[in-house]
């Protein structure tokens, strides 16, 4: 290491420091009567330095009668201070690439900086046993005996590998220890742990992993226990962040993980663990997932742009789910698949996060979660696989989801969001509109359901699911786009589903599989991209009335299915060119009967005018079936219906004023015709109607209700009308409260300064609180007027207060007035004016101190430096100078950098100092008759010099219109003028020492 590197840090001051120390120590023979300047050095060093390092004992050394022996010991000290203190930076420890991968943000959720000190380059670090760690321990001189008041330290490390390396490892131990502000480069595994316990691992960097099949992990754990892992740093590794196996009672916290190809914490067989509070961001699968894992803690956790949230399979049992926050997930946001008992309590998931996904999870508690879309999807096999133990409180879209079982008999509330109901009967869900959900209603184990006249679109998987559910009406029900199942009817018997409207359905419109019995009449299949009808090995349900349009595949698709009634359909235009039905079966003699169906490219010939077509109908697949009836005519009797304009607002209860929105539900033409709307209201609760709008073309109407009188018996009615003549209507469900009259502000009336005052210096202004009637915010502006109202000045906006403190030493002397005006959130306004002119006399001298405009709080600076204020305001316009000090401990000791400065701006080199986190500035501003005012920074900013790379930077503010100069170097300093001062100061203690 060449002396250029090794003094191309250091300060010149604090060089010409150390050279004038070592040339008192060479010239002095009676230094130890006198105080030693060293030690003046160390407690400076101890003050400054930003690592806090206490340079213990060094304080109380005494000094030796003879010179000689003063003059070793102050040089030992001195490169002790430098070496440990970090006021000058070994290069050949510093790693050439930046600590941050330049293609990976980090997580715009929380943020972790790179620690502002070097590393030390160190070889990977191999332990076996307890023995290994006390004799590595002693050769590496790390600090620490291994205890829990005193355990091992190991700190400060720079350790760069390969993908054949593991990079630091340590097995069948228990002895304390702990890893800390390290960085850990490119190893096979950046940690592994083997039977070890007792680990503290802080505050780390480890970054790209690499390796085969199975590696490339940052942290993997095996077999280990009541350790902990908090604030690391973990990006960009080929396989997961953590991974964890046959562990317990770690505690994994406040570390933020991104960039990690698989996954980022991965627990397999591991017990009564904590995770909290950490960030994991940008996998291509699971945040967090537990694998047959009992009793650990999941809270707090930001997870986002992940393939799955939190999953959780194989009798991961008894966890708690609680307070996290998901966000952009690609499948679900929390998934639980064969594990029971689990608690999700409070998690939040928005509209990018997906679902909660039950699958074959039994007895889970599931309360005050809150889901942007999607909601909750369940699976299962038996009844068993679908109870739960407690789902109460939670919502999706801002409405509760309802999750019922074993109820007997009832109506679900007409709000829902959501409706999941598992072994009851007699319940009924009406006129109801549900979008942006996973499934918006699952009956499980269900009988008798009447499900009518509701509207579903946007559904992820089905619209309606039945499992098991048998003996219900699913009627006049409409599902539109995008949605992917439109009814999904799985193991359910004798239902009768009929005058439903099914239009593009992502996948299969209808999807029936295992059920018997069912009646299918009088629905309309419309644009399906799948098949119209999914039948599978479903045996005796008749098929009847339907109309089935424009389906990318075939209408009616037979699978192992049979002995069901097929008859009196139309089908048009489904699956062009080919067989718009399909039967396929395993056993060719087991036929579907499929008659008197209107197949439009199949219409003559028809010889006796019977309206049957001469020849039958093929059917595609392997049971060479045929509709030996095919008509020449369609029914058509049954299709065109428009869906039902669902009121949102205002639907009953309300208290409205000013002007309002109107909002409604889109209505579905079955036959794709265009709508328009038209609006009505009412005043006298429905008894006569009043024309608002018509001819409307979108779902919302603004309405000022200004225009008609108060009153407490309104109701809106909304018509909506296709474009050949059909219409359906909705109405309030309930009057609401028209009451504009009734909203009035109070007068905010002026108390002080009201009239007859001699005011100066800094007076409060006073006035009465307004009060809104409807309890709206109200907001105060203050004007003043110097020529007895004929104009106004601006004094102050969006006061929330009825107090305001003003300086008047600036304005000049005569009669004013004060105006208060009140302002509420719905535009009302009150205002008053003082009842008389006041005086003000004249100046008095006052003084507006600077503010500081940069460093401000939060910087990170380096290089020169240009410090920022505004300028002080004297009343009498008297000179102002400035006096700048920094401190480098939070204010706690302050050092004048500048003083009687006359302009608003000072430059800087912040290499004059040590790299540290506590600094702060404070500008004196002093006029010259002796007023002072002064301002400090609102927060701490950050020194940081060390790990820069190039020759000269600047710093200067946002704003600035100073530039700066970067010149990129290899990482090295010209040597300066203090460098050689050094350098002959050592050689003649040298020569000295030599001479004694």
């Amino acid at each position: 290491m060449c002396l250029e590197s090794f003094f191309g840090r250091m300060s010149g001051g604090f060089l010409l420091l150390v050279a004038v120390i070592v040339f008192i120590s060479l010239h002095s023979s009676k230094l130890y009567k006198g105080v030693n300047p060293i030690i003046k050095v160390i407690r400076f060093v101890s003050r400054t330095n930003p690592r806090k390092f206490t340079l213990i004992g060094l304080t109380s050394m005494k000094l030796s009668k003879k010179p000689e022996i003063n003059i070793k010991l102050n040089v030992i000290i001195l490169i002790y201070i430098l070496v440990s203190s970090g006021l000058f930076t070994w290069y050949v420890f510093v790693p050439p690439q930046t600590h941050l991968l330049a293609s990976e943000p980090l997580s715009p959720i929380r943020n972790f900086a790179v620690p502002m000190f070097s590393y030390l380059t160190h070889s990977s670090i191999f332990i076996d046993s307890n023995s290994a760690f006390i004799s590595t321990a002693t050769s590496e001189s790390w600090p620490g005996n291994g205890s829990v008041a005193s355990p091992y330290q190991i700190t400060n490390y720079n350790i760069t590998g390969s993908s054949a390396d593991t990079l630091i490892e340590i097995r069948n131990t228990n002895l304390y220890f702990t890893i800390g502000d390290c960085f850990l480069d490119r190893g096979k595994f950046g940690i592994l742990f083997s039977n070890v316990t007792n680990a503290v691992v802080f505050n780390n960097t480890i970054q790209r992993s690499k390796g085969l099949v199975g590696q490339g992990d940052a942290i993997v754990l095996s077999s280990c226990f009541t350790s902990n892992f908090t604030h690391n740093r973990i990006i960009g590794h080929d396989h997961i962040a953590f991974s964890i196996g046959n562990s317990g009672s770690l505690d994994i916290s406040y570390n933020n993980i991104s960039h990690n190809r698989y996954g980022g914490i991965y627990l397999s067989s591991s017990h009564n663990n904590t995770l909290t509070y950490n960030s994991l961001l940008n996998s291509s699968r699971e945040g967090i997932s537990l694998w047959d894992s009992q009793d650990n803690l999941v809270s707090n956790n930001v997870i986002v742009d992940q393939g799955k949230g939190i999953y959780l399979s194989s009798n991961a049992n008894t966890n708690n789910i609680t307070h996290n926050m998901f966000g952009n997930i690609g499948d679900n946001g929390i998934r639980i698949t064969s594990s029971y008992s689990n608690r999700l309590i409070n998690n939040t998931l928005n509209e990018t996060a997906r679902n909660i996904f039950l699958q074959t999870a039994p007895n889970n508690t599931l309360i005050d979660n809150h889901l942007a879309v999607l909601g909750i999807h369940i699976s299962g096999d038996t009844l068993t696989d679908y109870l739960q133990t407690q789902v109460e409180n939670n919502w999706i879209n801002s409405r509760p989801l309802i999750f019922w079982q074993h109820i007997n008999g009832g109506v679900v509330p007409s709000d829902a969001g959501q409706v999941i109901l598992v072994n009851c009967t007699l319940m009924e869900v009406s006129d109801q509109n549900f979008f942006n959900l996973t499934s918006a209603l699952q009956f499980i184990y269900c009988t008798n359901m009447t499900i009518t006249n509701n509207t579903v679109s946007n559904a992820d998987y089905n619209g309606i699911y039945l499992y098991n559910t048998h003996m219900s009406i699913i009627q006049g029900n409409i599902f539109y786009r995008p949605i992917s199942i439109g009814l999904y009817i799985v193991y359910s018997h004798n239902n009768s589903i009929f005058e439903n409207t099914i239009i593009e359905c992502e996948d299969t419109s209808v999807y029936v599989w295992g059920s018997h019995q069912n009646n299918f009449s009088q629905n309309s299949i419309t644009r399906s991209l799948g098949w119209g009808m999914l039948i599978g090995q479903a045996n005796n349900n008749t098929v009847m009335l339907n109309l089935y349009q424009n389906s990318s595949f075939e209408s009616i698709y037979c699978y192992d299915s049979n002995h069901n009634h097929i008859e009196r359909n139309d089908f048009l235009f489904n699956n062009l060119g080919n067989s718009q039905a399909f039967d396929d079966q395993t056993n060719p003699t087991l036929k579907n009967i499929f008659s008197y169906n209107y197949w439009n490219a199949w219409t003559s010939p028809d010889n006796d005018s019977d309206r049957i077509v001469d020849q039958p109908y093929d059917i595609g697949g392997s049971a060479n079936n045929q509709d030996l009836y095919p008509l020449t005519l369609p029914y058509l009797l049954f299709v065109h219906k428009v869906s039902t304009p669902v009121l949102i607002n205002p639907n009953g209860g309300e208290i409205l004023s000013g002007m309002i929105t109107i909002q409604w539900a889109m209505s579905i033409d079955s036959w794709d015709h265009n709508i328009s709307y038209t609006l009505f209201y009412s005043s006298d609760n429905g008894f006569s109607w009043n024309l608002l709008q018509t001819g409307l073309s979108v779902t919302t109407y603004d309405w000022d209700t200004n225009t008609v009188a108060d009153g407490s018996e309104y109701l809106i009615q909304v018509i909506a009308n296709c474009s050949e003549g059909l219409i359906t209507t909705d109405f309030s469900d309930g009057p609401f409260l028209i009451e504009n009259l009734k909203h009035v502000l109070s007068i905010p009336h002026v108390l002080y300064p009201n009239g007859g005052e001699i005011l100066s210096g800094e007076i409060s202004v006073h006035w009465n609180t307004a009060t809104d009637s409807w309890n709206h915010l109200v907001l105060y502006t203050i004007y003043y007027s110097s020529n007895n109202g004929a104009t106004w000045s601006l004094l102050v906006s969006d006061l929330v207060s009825n107090v305001y403190s003003w300086n008047i030493l600036f304005l000049d002397e005569g009669n004013y007035l004060i105006k208060v005006v009140a302002n509420c959130s719905d535009g009302l306004t009150a205002a008053d004016i003082s009842d008389n002119i006041f005086s003000i006399t004249a100046k008095s001298h006052g003084f507006s101190p600077p503010q500081i405009i940069y460093p401000n709080g939060g910087e990170i600076l380096s290089g020169n430096v240009q410090f920022q204020w505004t300028e002080g305001v004297d009343s009498l316009n008297h000179t102002i100078t400035y006096d700048l000090y920094l401190s480098y401990d939070n204010g706690v000791t302050w050092f004048k950098l500048g003083s009687s400065l006359m302009s608003a701006s000072y430059m800087w080199n912040s290499t004059s100092v040590a790299d540290g986190g506590t600094y702060l500035i404070k500008i004196i501003a002093t006029c010259s008759e002796g007023l002072i005012g002064e301002d400090i920074s609102d927060d701490v900013f950050s020194i940081q010099n060390v790990l820069k790379t190039t020759t000269e930077s600047s710093t200067v503010p946002p704003d600035s219109s100073t530039t700066s100069t970067t010149t990129t170097t290899s990482g090295r300093r010209s040597p300066s003028w203090s460098f050689f001062l050094v350098f002959i100061s050592l050689l003649s203690l040298f020569i000295y020492t030599k001479r004694d």
